[in-house]
């Protein structure tokens, strides 16, 4: 973009207003207070998701440094986002979530008084506040707004008024996002990289560059210092940054997920496609709304992807209010002409009634759950405490068996494949592995940290084991090196039900493979693996993206490869490849059914025999050709009598 193409005419200064436009607004900025006022603390739970919530607060609580011992989606201050009753780190959350609904209150109210009018005001402080209301589903709970729109907010401030000090607390919360939640984060520091571009293509003088750089080191001076508070030593930063980006690089080609009859995905393209669109005509115009698209173009981009990908309602309405809240911008930077913020104002009351429409919620809900968190803040102690009973509660009720609880003793324990609210509940010594829910390790560098931590000096002593993945995914091939190292140094040695306890051997089942043949091989062609000669076969396969579905990947999603397993007896399975692992190699010679297969695989050396597998590409947008490598391993070795299990319950149930 050149200078002219984002020049303004005039900085839009604060006009004075009669007393009834200034009471007017006064009173919209004391209701959306009281609307957005977020829930402080919440209690804990079991399952897929509360126990990556367990996780974020179990890694805070104990010191884990992030990028090293601990990587996930949230980074050290995620925690914030789903607050629980855990230590002190409520009493963080508390100030932490307070700190950010502060700066957006802040930035809401200060614009408003840039919007002109009656109505406009009113659309703009509504369409901000459906990213704090209560919805159905409490999605709002995450604080997805309170992180991105004060951030956009004060820097349309800084470009309305041509004051860059505005910029500052943007800068200082977009080095904060980062540490929040990844994508959050790269939105915040893609919408301050595009202001700044801006402000440099009008003036590339030394005194800007010179205020870009101020901006730069408050940015990295604010991620510094809350790492150094919540992450780890300084040492681990860049390491938890190049692991971040390491997670969003195939959550486009792995993640992807499709709900029957929702129209989420297709929304958030219209919502997207509109902005885009927005941003090139106000180019074209040269008009004043141009600032706005510009800095609420990354954002709703970053949005729209995790609207996408994993295209499930729920994913949706994480994100979908807070693409609603974004298109509020345009609404001060309109107020110029009277022609303009009448049409703008009717284009965003028309998203908002859009947004209610696709995240519905009443009356009474929205009127009465910001009071409640109000009631709630000022009586803290009092909801602590009840949360704290409801957890105590949990934990009575999700203690494992007392077998295994003596067995574990003191010991360290991880939890596979990602149930890690046992480990709260029964407050245990917690060893993770890296990434510590296997569904998330769907790179081959993030699956060699986890099959390093299980065959290093930090390996836990026990695992609590479940046969489960996402996505029709096979258990045995999802972080498949950790899956293959976890089989080589542990043992089966107590059972409950679905949960397997596995103790770490003294030595492994067998070192090193011998290389058997190597390949091309076509997609619905059947392979079938050598003879398992009393060892393991492990195939590996290297998929590559075509040109045109590595396009798709960054716009927007590609469906992983299937694989379809032919056992000696009963039908074919087809289960979704973790396919960028599977060039790492996978047990394919003998795959468990299920948990009682587990139980035989680890105790017998054979599960559910393999005659064939063959792969199936539904996306069309992967090479057609990949190689494959076969590698046996030798003969698993007795385990020393040092680790004997005699006398052990018995887990072939």
């Amino acid at each position: 973009m050149t200078a002219a193409q984002v020049s303004m005419a005039e900085p839009v200064r604060p006009e004075s207003l009669a007393v009834g436009a200034v009471v007017w607004r006064v009173l919209l900025l004391v209701g959306f207070v009281m609307l957005t006022i977020p829930q402080w603390v919440s209690q804990m739970g079991v399952g897929l998701d509360p126990s990556w919530i367990t996780g974020l607060h179990l890694s805070a609580d104990r010191g884990l440094a992030h990028g090293r011992d601990f990587i996930f989606t949230y980074g050290p201050l995620g925690f914030a986002l789903c607050p629980k009753e855990l230590g002190d780190l409520d009493l963080h959350s508390v100030a932490i979530r307070l700190g950010l609904n502060l700066f957006w209150w802040t930035s809401v109210g200060i614009l408003l008084f840039r919007v002109k009018g009656y109505a406009t005001p009113l659309v703009f402080a509504a369409t901000m506040a459906i990213s704090g209301i209560a919805l159905d589903g409490e999605f709002n709970l995450s604080l997805y707004g309170a992180v991105i729109l004060p951030v956009v907010g004060f820097l349309l401030l800084a470009e309305l008024d041509r004051r860059p000090t505005w910029a500052i607390p943007a800068a200082f919360l977009a080095g904060a996002a980062i540490l929040t939640k990844f994508n959050l984060g790269v939105a915040c520091t893609a919408a301050l990289g595009m202001w700044s571009l801006m402000r440099l293509a009008r003036d590339p003088s030394r005194r800007v560059f010179a205020r870009l750089m101020l901006l730069a080191t408050v940015y990295f001076g604010s991620m510094i210092g809350f790492f150094l508070a919540y992450g780890g030593p300084l040492s681990t930063l860049w390491p938890f940054l190049q692991a971040s980006g390491e997670l969003a690089s195939a959550y486009s080609t792995q993640m992807t997920a499709d709900e029957p009859g929702n129209p989420g995905g297709v929304v958030a393209a219209i919502m997207l496609g509109l902005t885009v669109v927005g941003l090139v005509i106000s180019l074209a115009r040269r008009s004043t709304l141009t600032p706005a698209f510009v800095i609420m173009v990354a954002p709703m981009f970053i949005l729209y992807k995790g609207a996408v990908v994993r295209q499930a309602l729920s994913h949706f309405q994480l994100v979908w209010p807070v693409m609603v809240s974004l298109t509020a911008l345009v609404l001060p930077a309109a107020s110029r002409t009277l022609r303009t913020r009448v049409v703008a104002t009717l284009v965003v009351a028309t998203v908002l009634a859009s947004g209610f429409w696709y995240s519905p919620t009443s009356v009474q809900k929205v009127a009465l759950r910001g009071a409640s968190n109000w009631i709630g803040l000022c009586k803290l102690d009092e909801t602590r405490s009840s949360m704290r009973d409801f957890d105590a509660r949990l934990k009575r009720e999700k203690a494992l068996p007392a077998s295994m609880r003596r067995r574990i003793g003191d010991e360290s324990v991880d939890v596979y494949p990602w149930e890690t609210s046992y480990i709260w509940t029964n407050d245990l010594e917690w060893s993770p592995r890296p990434v510590f829910q296997s569904y998330c390790a769907y790179t081959p560098r993030l699956d060699q940290m986890g099959a390093d931590h299980y065959r290093g000096q930090r390996a836990p002593k026990f695992i609590l084991y479940t046969h489960y993945a996402i996505d029709s995914q096979h258990p045995c091939a999802v972080d498949s090196r950790t899956w293959i190292e976890m089989l080589r140094w542990y043992d089966c040695v107590d059972r409950d039900g679905d949960m397997l306890l596995l103790q770490r051997r003294v030595q492994p089942r067998w070192r090193g493979a011998e290389r058997l043949e190597s390949t091309s091989l076509g997609f619905v062609k059947s392979y079938e693996p050598p003879a398992a000669e009393g060892g393991h076969v492990f195939l590996k396969a290297k998929f590559e993206l075509s040109l045109l579905g590595k396009l798709q990947a960054i716009f927007y999603k590609v469906d992983p490869p299937l694989i379809r397993v032919h056992y000696s007896k009963g039908e074919p399975a087809n289960h979704r490849l973790v396919w960028r692992n599977a060039a790492g190699g996978f047990l394919v010679s003998s795959l468990p059914r299920d948990v009682d297969g587990v139980v035989r695989l680890f105790q017998q050396g054979a599960a559910d025999e393999v005659v064939s597998v063959s792969f199936h590409d539904p996306s069309g947008l992967l090479k057609p050709e990949f190689r494959i490598t076969a590698l046996r391993s030798g003969r698993p070795k007795a385990e020393p009598a040092a680790v004997a299990t005699a006398g052990q319950p018995s887990v072939a149930r």
